[in-house]
């Protein structure tokens, strides 16, 4: 279970975190993480200059070592994040590796990554990795900076959760084929965060949206916890994902707009796609059919795609194993006419 110490959903969480830190925090035991303009404008309306801060470029393994190397001959014993899922990813993996205090401050609710144990990061290499970071110890979440977010963030909220069911899925289909084990209450408490967007009415009004949206981010954060992996939230849609990415074939969108456009042809693929899932993206404004997420398409490209997919995790068996490449572009197609008869009808 997650446990935080503190944890302030709050129109002015933020300025209570500043007061918290100038209290009890001397400057040279603390840091501040933040990115490039957003949460560096927060920070300094804040009046936390005295404090040393760090700015993420990248997000990558390779910043993380730059930094890890920087701390190293200071006292630092917390880390606190303010900014959006690289700046959290970021700081959850040096908090990690180097074992300090955090405190998460996010600003925008995009993905299921606010309080996960799990830190996306690109490689070298040019791949996407999902590798152990900490989970919050503390976090902040200050409703007016999240409201006056693009809308976008809540939507990609929401479509990131919706991939939980494609992820249980494929992990189902990997202890099927003996490649998992499954924890039955990781399992439950992801499949329940997605199940619980499919009741998310669009007439809320915002404050109630993103607390229930906090609340299932939680659940799904608990569950990989639990879990010891991504597995209860990370399964076919964001193989391809990962894969698109890498290849730079994907238009400029949002990573929970992505991965939940992909999670129903996934479902599709698992013989799971039902209705209900489609409404609901559609009521959304994802796209149903994730080939339009692609700057162009053609069987080539797909191709490309699908090899790819398969070398990002090399030890997640999914449902794209029980495909090659030529029953995958059958099922591309298939899909896409299913979609078209969908939207029709």
């Amino acid at each position: 279970m997650i446990l935080f110490d503190e944890m302030i959903v709050s129109d002015n969480a933020t300025k209570i975190l500043a007061d918290e830190i100038k209290l009890n925090y001397p400057p040279g035991q603390i840091v501040l993480i933040c990115g490039k303009t957003y949460s560096k404008n927060i920070l300094n309306s804040l009046d936390l200059n005295q404090f040393e801060r760090f700015e993420v470029t990248q997000g990558s393994t390779k910043e993380i070592t730059k930094f890890n190397n920087q701390f190293k001959a200071k006292n630092i014993s917390t880390i606190v994040a303010v900014g959006g899922g690289k700046v959290l990813d970021f700081s959850k993996r040096l908090s990690f590796k180097r074992s300090l205090y955090l405190i998460c401050a996010p600003t925008v609710i995009s993905n299921d990554g606010l309080c996960s144990p799990i830190a996306v990061l690109k490689g070298e290499d040019g791949i996407t990795y999902s590798l152990k970071g900490k989970s919050p110890d503390a976090i902040y979440i200050d409703l007016a900076h999240i409201l006056s977010a693009p809308k976008k963030y809540l939507i990609s909220a929401q479509a990131d959760l919706l991939t939980n069911l494609s992820a249980c899925n494929d992990w189902i289909i990997a202890s099927n084929k003996g490649y998992d084990k499954i924890s039955s209450y990781a399992y439950f408490i992801a499949k329940q965060s997605a199940l619980d967007v499919l009741l998310f009415d669009t007439s809320l009004d915002s404050r109630t949206l993103i607390k229930r949206l906090i609340h299932c981010q939680i659940l799904s954060g608990q569950a990989m916890l639990i879990a010891g992996t991504s597995r209860p939230c990370s399964g076919s849609e964001h193989l391809l994902s990962h894969a698109i990415d890498y290849l730079k074939y994907g238009k400029n969108i949002l990573h929970g707009h992505q991965v939940g456009s992909l999670s129903l042809f996934t479902l599709y693929l698992q013989n799971d796609l039902r209705p209900k899932y489609l409404l609901k993206a559609q009521t959304l404004g994802i796209n149903l059919d994730w080939t339009t997420n692609l700057k162009e398409v053609s069987d080539d490209i797909l191709k490309k795609i699908f090899s790819t997919s398969k070398i990002m995790r090399t030890n997640r068996y999914t449902v794209l194993d029980t495909l090659d490449e030529n029953i995958f572009i059958e099922k591309v197609n298939d899909f896409r006419k299913a979609i078209k008869i969908f939207i029709k009808s």
